[in-house]
């Protein structure tokens, strides 16, 4: 409703969630003209991770558009991970320590998009955008950038602070014929 106004603040000290305590849960913000200004919404995760979203939902033609932020880290990663119920036992257990992940959001009828994002995990960045239209085939598109990337340091097998492969990384020579 158009002439509806309301502010918010709530505050939740800790909540058990998968047999772990998120905590230091907040929701700010307020609704006015139809539009709810999500000032802050945020939660301390497991593994030393924290979430922050903020941004603006609206509805355009009675269907909900969210143009925003979004802010996450990870101090440990892998326990996150084990919390999430997400399998990382195919990656070596020195890699997927750290993270962190900003990016610009957004989402309305039939597409999400991630802006500006920067993605910041063990000794790589990435960074760029990402939209997905959600229709009968999915269409992604994506512009991104990273700066450096061990795949073989990855692998489970792997030895900790594992080198790259003799030759990985090596220039292609283009001969004339």
């Amino acid at each position: 409703p158009k002439d509806l106004r309301v502010n918010f603040d709530g505050r939740i000290g800790g909540i058990t969630f998968h047999k772990s305590s998120v905590r230091d849960v907040t929701i700010q913000g307020r609704m006015a003209r139809g539009r709810v200004n999500l000032t802050r919404l945020a939660a301390r995760l497991p593994g030393g991770s924290n979430l922050t979203l903020s941004g603006r939902l609206t509805a355009r033609a009675g269907t909900p558009q969210f143009n925003g932020r979004i802010d996450a880290a990870a101090s440990d990663l892998r326990a996150l991970f084990d919390w999430a119920g997400v399998d990382h036992g195919a990656i070596a257990p020195d890699r997927l320590r750290k993270a962190s992940f900003r990016s610009g959001l957004g989402f309305g009828p039939g597409r999400i998009e991630l802006r500006n994002m920067d993605l910041r995990f063990d000794s790589s960045r990435l960074q760029g955008g990402v939209v997905i239209a959600l229709r009968d085939r999915i269409g992604i598109g994506a512009n991104l950038v990273i700066n450096r990337l061990n795949l073989d340091a990855y692998r489970a097998g792997s030895k900790p602070g594992a080198k790259p492969v003799k030759g990985a990384g090596a220039k292609l020579k283009r001969s004339a014929k």
